[in-house]
């Protein structure tokens, strides 16, 4: 696969950028508490301006981030947490539910059915938006063997597509199968 690039966005703060999402004509960003607070930012795209929308502070760590049937959600890395927002966004943004996740949380995306979570394993979680219960698990394979380190995920046209972790790769994965259909080096 090729990609090219077609324009760059220079955030005016710094941020440790965990979940990030095209979402109603704007740019939203989980961040985890590396260079600061976790929280969700709203990220301009012509200006770089950087809105804070929620802090967490260092309670948790955040990771993934995506919208599905009217709200947002976010994972925590290690504490278990899903937090689930009014996907409207305005600053002083709190969570409307907490719900458990019994795995490590890396990245998280959507289909057409509910949501899609990966642990950093080489596995996929199909869950439920209702209660982050497990509909189905998927393992993903290349070539024979399985794919370790799926990090941030996004669905696009039919498609998961995952970064591994420690890489610049990233894989396009068939959702019924498991298997990995396309592959970049960025």
């Amino acid at each position: 696969l090729f990609f090219q690039v077609e324009r760059e966005v220079r955030r005016d703060t710094p941020g440790f950028t965990q979940g990030l999402e095209y979402h109603g004509g704007a740019l939203f960003e989980g961040t985890g508490n590396v260079y600061g607070d976790t929280g969700i930012n709203r990220i301009d795209m012509a200006s770089g301006k950087v809105t804070p929308l929620y802090n967490a502070g260092k309670r948790y760590f955040g990771e993934g981030l995506t919208f599905f049937g009217g709200r947002a959600y976010q994972l925590s890395w290690r504490e278990g947490k899903v937090f689930v927002f009014d996907a409207r966004m305005t600053p002083g943004l709190q969570p409307l539910r907490e719900m458990k996740n019994p795995r490590d949380g890396w990245g998280l995306t959507h289909d057409a059915n509910g949501l899609i979570a990966s642990d950093g394993s080489s596995r996929l979680f199909f869950l439920s938006p209702r209660d982050f219960s497990t509909r189905r698990t998927l393992r993903v394979v290349r070539a024979g063997r399985y794919v370790e380190n799926l990090n941030e995920l996004e669905y696009v046209d039919g498609a998961v597509w995952a970064n591994i972790f420690e890489s610049w790769n990233i894989v396009k994965i068939d959702p019924v199968s498991g298997c990995v259909t396309a592959e970049a080096n960025l």
